[in-house]
């Protein structure tokens, strides 16, 4: 008589969670179908975390107090004024904070530009009637995701109270 020789349940099921990291690690060129095909990959980080100066740390901090004055637009008269003030405040953290990551946590900072600049395109479209309120809404969530993503990123790297 054969004896079958069967894998404990532990080695298989840690067979498949490495299959699985590596699916979901490896990602997807943006062809093909299904759920890798549409993924998010702006608040991907590498798998040993990149670590923040002191002065990146301080820099998000004080960009996120700014970005939090766009939270606090009101949605009554001179709203826009608020915001593009709120906008115009940001820039100088925004600039420091670029320049003092010296190229680390660049997808998170980029995607944090692309997301100020639509905002910024969306609400000078609504004073020259290109734009809707509901544009500058949409284009303010954007930047609400990629500053959480961004303050993430730097937990990671060892800022505190960023995330």
């Amino acid at each position: 008589m054969k004896r079958i020789t069967r894998f404990p349940w532990w080695k298989t099921a840690a067979a498949a969670s490495v299959i699985t990291t590596l699916a979901v690690a490896c990602g997807s060129s943006g062809t093909g179908s299904g759920p890798s095909a549409t993924t998010d990959h702006s608040a991907s980080s590498p798998a040993q975390p990149q670590q923040a100066s002191t002065a990146v740390c301080q820099d998000n901090a004080a960009l996120q107090a700014s970005l939090a004055n766009l939270a606090d637009v009101s949605k009554g008269k001179g709203a826009l004024k608020q915001a593009k003030t709120a906008l115009k405040d940001a820039k100088p953290e925004f600039t420091a904070l670029t320049g003092d990551a010296h190229g680390t946590f660049s997808i998170q900072i980029n995607a944090l530009k692309s997301a100020l600049t639509t905002l910024q395109t969306a609400v000078k479209g609504v004073s020259s009637g290109s734009s809707s309120v509901a544009e500058v809404r949409t284009a303010l969530g954007g930047v609400t995701k990629a500053a959480t993503n961004l303050g993430a990123v730097l937990a990671q790297g060892g800022c505190l109270g960023s995330a």
